[in-house]
């Protein structure tokens, strides 16, 4: 297939087109520059804390906690909430990252299979993984689509469960014209380098619960009260070990660039928004694929752009498209095939049709704000391209 995509002449483009490419421009480098030069470079300082604030009036959330990365916010919010037993329901197709945090804390994990349209966690699914052991669910929402988060709180709040949701990829999407982070018990983001807003790695953990903030405070700073002595200038030359903790506070640095990033966030979201829409309608109606679908209650930041390519022919077309100078990829092997957790959990692949289907079909495309129109019409021409070679093979 990679040589038939181009044998009848030249690739769609000879210098090929990234997969991911985070947008900066010179306030991103000045914000950076000028943190650097002020010699105010450790965690939790200044730019951080001011990058909390605008981030919770942003979102219109009482607390954010910037940390490391998103994987520790989850971590601090098991931490936080004192989850230390039991066990969380969470997504089969996911990151590692939904899965480790509570298993870091030392709960056990139950695997739900997700819709096969959005790769969100189902609400039908999670009453069916529910037992006398579960404490917790951890939605996801893949791709920056928002999973159905009210329906999943009224199955939590009927079950007196827990929702720590994972917002790694929504940043700046809406539910409901809401936008997402407030909607359940705590939210956590990633800032990583392939997300919305990137500060290369980093994360934030918001909520609007006074005493999970509280105890979070304290378990980012390895468990000390540092952070109210700064606060409230009392120096008595030591720090008091109030609680076990991780060091999750994240660099002033970074605390500048996130700041930087924020101000621009609804700017390169919307030009996601943009290019997204005209990939599908240059797309649209290409037999053997599927184009990404949007429920119309949501704002997708679409952090990504997940083809389906149908009938068993993913990964020829994925390698087709790279021959075409389109980097492309597969996503995430659903959990319960990978050795870590088939080996803990003993669960079989038949119970997760959905993940299995979607892994079987979705393939990334090129997405970020900087795209060009010629982009854009390269990666439209070289699915057609491709497609056309799949769909009529000589």
């Amino acid at each position: 297939m990679k040589e038939s995509a181009v044998k009848n002449g030249h690739p769609v483009r000879e210098k090929k087109l990234s997969l991911n490419n985070p947008y900066f421009d010179v306030a991103d480098e000045e914000a950076v520059r000028d943190t650097v030069r002020s010699g105010w470079v450790v965690g939790d300082g200044p730019k951080c804390r001011e990058f909390e604030e605008a981030f919770a009036r942003y979102l219109g959330v009482k607390y954010a906690l910037l940390t490391t990365s998103g994987t520790a916010a989850l971590h601090l919010a098991f931490m936080g909430l004192g989850l230390e037993e039991g066990e969380a329901v969470i997504p089969d197709y996911t990151f590692t990252s939904t899965g480790l945090a509570p298993i870091l804390n030392g709960m056990s994990v139950k695997l739900c299979d997700v819709e096969y349209d959005t790769a969100n966690i189902g609400p039908a699914f999670i009453e069916q993984c529910i037992t006398r052991k579960t404490r917790a669910i951890v939605p996801v929402d893949y791709a920056g689509h928002p999973c159905r988060i009210d329906e999943i709180n009224a199955i939590a709040e009927r079950h007196g469960l827990a929702v720590v949701h994972d917002t790694a990829q929504s940043c700046g999407s809406k539910y409901k014209g809401e936008l997402v982070g407030k909607q359940a018990l705590v939210s956590c983001f990633s800032f990583h380098a392939t997300k919305n807003l990137v500060t290369g790695e980093g994360g934030c953990l918001v909520t609007d619960d006074d005493k999970l903030a509280e105890t979070a405070y304290i378990m980012r700073e390895k468990g000390t009260n540092k952070r109210s002595m700064v606060l409230t200038g009392e120096n008595i030359g030591y720090f008091e070990y109030q609680a076990k903790g991780n060091s999750y506070v994240q660099s002033n640095i970074l605390g500048a660039l996130a700041l930087s990033q924020l101000k621009k966030l609804d700017w390169m979201n919307q030009q996601r928004r943009e290019h997204a829409q005209y990939l599908n309608d240059g797309l649209r109606g290409i037999a053997g694929i599927e184009l990404p679908w949007e429920a119309a209650d949501v704002q997708s930041n679409w952090a990504i752009y997940g083809l389906r390519v149908l009938d068993g022919k993913l990964l020829a077309v994925r390698d087709a498209l790279r021959a075409e100078g389109i980097e492309c990829n597969t996503h995430y092997h659903p959990l319960h095939i990978n050795s870590y957790y088939k080996n803990m959990l003993h669960c079989s692949a038949k119970d997760f049709p959905n993940a299995n289907r979607v892994y079987a079909t979705l393939l990334r495309l090129p997405m970020y704000p900087q795209l060009s129109r010629q982009d854009l019409d390269d990666m439209i021409n070289a699915v057609k391209k491709v497609m056309n070679s799949v769909n009529n093979p000589s």
